[in-house]
Formats: structure tokens, sequence, C-alpha cells
């Protein structure tokens, strides 16, 4: 997994170690880059959904795409309640 982060939740993430296999790379503008290799997505989306839009992962593929679907059904249960 690879997860470019903005300065806030680069501060949250270089505060303690979150993963065995995790390697952290600081990139421009307070942003950074992490990398880690798990055993299954679920033990790291509810994680990754905390930080917001304050994070964003770069792969895998189908991560981003669990991620994608859970913004969605925030869209539509938001967009309901409006209505």
């Amino acid at each position: 997994m690879v997860v470019d982060s903005v300065a806030w939740a680069a501060d949250e993430i270089q505060d303690r170690r979150w993963y065995q296999s995790e390697d952290v790379t600081e990139l421009p503008k307070g942003l950074l880059r992490l990398r880690m290799r798990l055993k299954n997505l679920e033990e790291v989306e509810r994680w990754l959904l905390s930080f917001g839009t304050h994070a964003t992962v770069a792969r895998p593929r189908v991560l981003r795409e669990r991620l994608a679907k859970v913004g969605q059904e925030y869209l539509g249960r938001y967009a309901e309640a409006e209505a």
C-alpha cells in the first residue's frame, strides 16, 4: 500500500509506528509517503478513512476502489438527507 498525505496527516503518521512493515518517506512541502505490506485491507481501511481527504491511496487499486465506494455511499446518504 502507498499513501500520500498532506502535512496534517503526515504529522499524525510520523507520531508513531503504525505497522511493522512501514516505510516512511518525507516529500517536499511537508508531505509524506507511507508504504507498507499488509495481510488484508480491512485492517487499514478504517484507519485511512479517519484521515478524510488528508490522505490519498496511490495503490493498490482495489483499496482505492473500496474507499471510492465508501465515498459514494456517504454522498448518497447525505444527498438523500437534504431531499
